[in-house]
């Protein structure tokens, strides 16, 4: 498995969507479980997201286009982010979401779907370690029912201010009726949320450089880089002047990704290779 307490780790990913978007990538490092534990985390992805809103431009990036993309329990993080973007102030208007291979629920008693089931040995991810690493990361059980904690208890009216969002889950994966279930409650709140599934994949193969080379993977990564073109890159916001695309928007800005991922602690940004 991938050392995940590095940024090395999503380079690949990162570098990918950078290249293929034309968009900067800015990759939250936040504090690692158990040496900090909820609401840390969360804290930290959302400050990042506030910083740039505030003071983007002085690194040559958007203050008002933001799309964020969550993998794993990074995903969870990316909801949990978002519900607090439209709930405080300022107001952050993020375009789009991309959740890959989600953890949508913290609840380790009585809420076990049919994946976890079918997949409680693996292969790749085991749910004893999952329910270790909720321990980790939220050890109080009552922390854990909170919209914030657990996105399947997203209350309605947050449910329908997420943003239009994708869910892309791996067949072989505990985690996949995580993804499923989330998205169901999306469609529900009048959310454009698309989920798909990746069949004989395991969790997380679009990331992992073990498995991120297969043509399911790669596929993966093309539609997630068109979602985020989709959303930043058009109506008031103008085209990027790419291949995909050609409008106005501000000289010297860059459209953000924001990627979460597992468990990080620093703030890198990624500009596109020129």
């Amino acid at each position: 498995m991938q050392d995940t307490s590095r940024v090395n780790s999503y380079d690949s990913i990162c570098r990918d969507l950078a290249l293929r978007t034309g968009f900067a990538v800015v990759f939250p490092e936040y504090t690692l479980a158990p040496e900090a534990r909820y609401p840390t985390q969360q804290n930290q992805c959302y400050a990042v997201v506030k910083h740039i809103h505030s003071h983007g431009r002085a690194m040559g990036l958007s203050q008002s286009a933001f799309a964020i993309v969550g993998d794993s329990a990074g995903a969870q993080l990316s909801v949990a982010t978002i519900i607090r973007c439209v709930t405080h102030t300022p107001r952050i208007a993020i375009k789009s979401q991309v959740l890959l291979s989600p953890v949508t629920d913290t609840v380790t008693s009585d809420r076990d779907t049919r994946s976890e089931f079918t997949f409680f040995n693996g292969p790749l991810l085991t749910v004893p370690f999952l329910r270790k690493s909720i321990c980790a990361y939220i050890p109080n059980p009552a922390d854990r029912i909170s919209e914030l904690a657990s996105p399947r208890n997203i209350s309605p009216r947050n449910a329908r201010r997420q943003p239009p969002t994708l869910i892309v889950n791996s067949s072989a994966d505990p985690l996949r009726d995580d993804g499923v279930l989330f998205g169901e409650i999306l469609q529900r709140a009048g959310v454009d949320a698309v989920i798909v599934t990746g069949h004989g994949q395991l969790h997380d193969s679009a990331v992992l450089e073990a498995t991120r080379g297969g043509a399911t993977p790669r596929f993966v990564v093309k539609v997630v880089a068109g979602a985020l073109v989709d959303a930043l890159s058009g109506g008031e916001m103008g085209a990027v002047d790419r291949k995909v695309g050609a409008g106005k928007r501000k000289k010297g800005e860059e459209e953000v990704v924001v990627v979460g991922e597992k468990k990080k602690k620093r703030t890198r940004t990624r500009k596109r290779d020129m």
